[in-house]
């Protein structure tokens, strides 16, 4: 876990009100009865059956495709705060918190952990270093080519 992927927990968690947002208007669109649509060409009652099942089948896979969304949001804001969690300081916890979930500046985390604005950029570095770090390799390599020259 890096500075980076903590610095886009507030940005999942927006991501996550948007997409409920989403569902939530779209299971109210699925549930209002069927307005009636007047065109100027005539048609056959199986041709509007067909139209509105082929509407409520592009919903029903919206709904499904925001819902998988979700899934993956909410384990990446899980991973992020099992990460938080692991750190055994609760000084370095809470300002993470506060730095990263909260999203307070620096000012304001100094302020709330009464301490001076220094020393809150000294715990953060410490904190940064016991976050555990990722045993996925974040380029996807099989192997570690780190000894290579050019």
């Amino acid at each position: 876990m890096d500075k980076n992927e903590l610095r886009n927990y507030r940005a999942l968690a927006a991501e996550v009100r948007q997409l409920q947002d989403h569902l939530q208007t779209l299971e109210q669109s699925l549930s209002c009865p069927n307005r009636q649509r007047f065109t100027r060409t005539p048609s056959g009652v199986n041709d509007g059956d067909k139209t509105t099942e082929a509407l409520v089948e592009a919903h029903q896979d919206l709904v499904r495709l925001y819902q998988k969304k979700l899934l993956q949001l909410d384990r990446e804001l899980r991973r992020i705060e099992d990460a938080i969690g692991q750190v055994k300081d609760p000084q370095e916890r809470l300002l993470l918190r506060y730095r990263y979930i909260e999203g307070h500046d620096w000012n304001k985390v100094a302020q709330e952990m009464h301490y001076s604005y220094t020393q809150t950029l000294r715990i953060h570095g410490l904190a940064l270093q016991h976050l555990p770090q990722s045993k996925v390799n974040p380029f996807g390599w099989d192997k570690d080519y780190s000894g290579l020259t050019e």
